[in-house]
């Protein structure tokens, strides 16, 4: 149900260089490949908003409306130390709408026992020029530290088999800089300053992203073992604005003046979170918190002759969203080996359509969405079962309303603003992990309900969003085996079949069946 690895760690075929290039890496997860810098995952046929994405407990997301900069377009792997999949709607403490999964890219600082400096620095060179580099340092004392990260990722157009060039190449860079103050060994105050960028060809479509920039903010506040029953509390707030650019002018031959076009969509979230873990009994662990985030989306774009003058153009604001979430997760351990895990989270969303032109401009939509889950996990053995019943109600992102929609006549509507429902999923997902000597294994399925499925209905060129109801299931299997202290072996298989039950027909987008083999 669980999945963490070590983003650092050696990978075939290489390093990755973006969120999504790791993640494919991971049983059950696909990628809609774009271009060098964002990947889009798929994680059991669920994609975009349905998978929880979070930096170091914060959310980014991304401009585009065709999804050329998905939130894992600003995630540099190796920044971070530690990757951690949930799957399915199986915990509410990672903000709203994890109908596929949550995935947590995490940074922890270990404290410093006396003054001293540490570090991991790595490169990578390969064909088409590609060359990586990471510089990772950490400074400091009881007392606190200081962190400084810089990543690089390059690489030219590759050539296919025929020996032709495709239009492919890439460039990302990252810095992050983290002051942390440990006054205590039971306090830590950290902030954090983050900047990236990046650009990259695109074989598949007309424009190419020439710009992916990041700024981002955040401070994090943690304390704990206050008291016998306060044993823990969490505080942070952040902000993070992204500016993307994509241009059919600057990475590929230009066409002539009429046809010179730029796109230049940003995006402003701001959110924050406390959570207070508490244990009135020994068995007995209760997390309690509150989340907010509010995210603003607009707009400017240029053509012919007029290109490079968008930048002196005002931005049209297109979209905000608020939302407000209380949650809580009780974890009770029944014995030493059986424990039952349970959450339920209530959200407030406000969302507002500010598209001039729209049937729906102007216009405030208010939602309250309840999702939650019971869990039960039991140890025999060497092995670890579990069965649990999650539900979550999703809200529509960005991608979902800024589309046409059918009206009540079946007529055609130029916004889905207020037409498009909240999903509503619910998933049984069950599992079993053993180990046996130098044998290791794990099976997890799955079963899913989803009433209300947000479409993108391009099949009649209309642009539609519609909501329909479907049905989707399947699992992962791996098995590993340990040759010797330094030799493993392993196999994974991952399958998910879907079907759109409104239309009596397989829902689109899901992957294929897919196996691994590893030594």
């Amino acid at each position: 149900l669980v999945v963490t690895t070590d983003p650092k760690a050696p990978r075939q075929p290489v390093p990755a260089h973006d969120g999504a290039d790791i993640l494919k890496t991971i049983p059950g997860f696909s990628v809609v490949r774009k271009g060098g810098t964002d990947g889009d995952p798929v994680f059991r046929g669920m994609a975009g908003s349905r998978i929880n994405v979070l930096m170091d407990g914060e959310f980014i997301y991304g401009g585009c409306g065709g999804r050329m900069d998905p939130p894992t377009a600003y995630v540099f792997p190796e920044a971070y130390d530690s990757l951690t999949i949930i799957k399915g709607p199986q915990t509410v403490l990672w903000g709203p709408g994890n109908m596929a999964a949550t995935v947590l890219f995490d940074r922890k600082v270990k404290p410093f026992a006396e003054p001293g400096v540490r570090g991991t620095l790595s490169a990578l060179a390969g064909s088409a020029a590609r060359h990586d580099e990471v510089a990772d340092v950490t400074a400091g004392n009881p007392a606190g530290y200081v962190r400084a990260i810089a990543t690089n990722s390059h690489a030219n157009d590759y050539t296919d088999g025929n020996g032709d060039r495709v239009h492919s190449a890439f460039h990302r860079w990252s810095g992050n800089l983290l002051l942390g103050w440990t006054p205590d060994r039971d306090t830590r105050i950290e902030f954090e300053a983050a900047r990236s960028d990046g650009e990259a060809a695109y074989a598949d479509r007309s424009m190419d992203g020439v710009k992916f920039a990041r700024e981002g903010y955040g401070l994090r506040f943690e304390k704990v073992d206050l008291t016998p029953w306060l044993t823990a509390l969490e505080a942070q707030i952040y902000y993070n604005y992204i500016d993307h650019v994509m241009d059919n002018y600057s990475l590929r031959p230009a066409p002539a003046v009429s046809g010179l076009a730029v796109s230049n969509p940003d995006r402003r979230t701001t959110g924050g979170k406390i959570v207070a873990t508490l244990q009135p009994a020994g068995a007995t662990e209760i997390k309690l918190g509150v989340d907010q985030q509010s995210n603003r989306h607009r707009f400017r774009a240029g053509k012919g002759a007029t290109v490079e003058n968008y930048v002196n153009q005002p931005y049209d604001e297109n979209f905000t969203f608020d939302q407000i979430g209380l949650f809580g997760e009780w974890h009770q351990s029944i014995t030493d080996d059986k424990r039952v895990i349970a959450g339920l989270r209530h959200d407030w969303w406000r969302g507002k359509d500010d598209r001039q032109g729209k049937s729906t401009y102007g216009r405030n939509r208010d939602d309250q969405l309840t999702s939650g889950f019971v869990r039960y996990e039991q140890d025999i053995g060497g092995s670890t079962w579990y069965a649990g019943l999650g539900h979550v109600e999703r809200f529509p992102d960005f991608w979902e309303f800024n589309r046409n929609s059918l009206n009540a006549a079946g007529g055609l509507d130029n916004s889905s603003f207020l037409s498009t429902r909240p999903e509503k999923n619910t998933q049984l997902d069950t599992g079993v992990n053993w180990k046996s000597g130098a044998w290791t294994g794990s099976v997890s399925a799955f079963y899913n309900e989803i009433n209300d499925f947000i479409l993108i209905d391009n099949s009649t060129r209309q642009n539609l969003t519609r909501n329909v109801d479907a049905r989707t299931w399947g699992g992962e299997a791996g098995l590993s085996y340990r040759i010797s202290a330094s030799l493993k072996a392993d196999a994974t298989l991952a399958y998910t079949h879907g079907t759109n039950k409104t239309d009596q027909t397989p829902l689109a987008q899901i992957p294929p069946l897919e196996a691994r083999l590893g030594l």
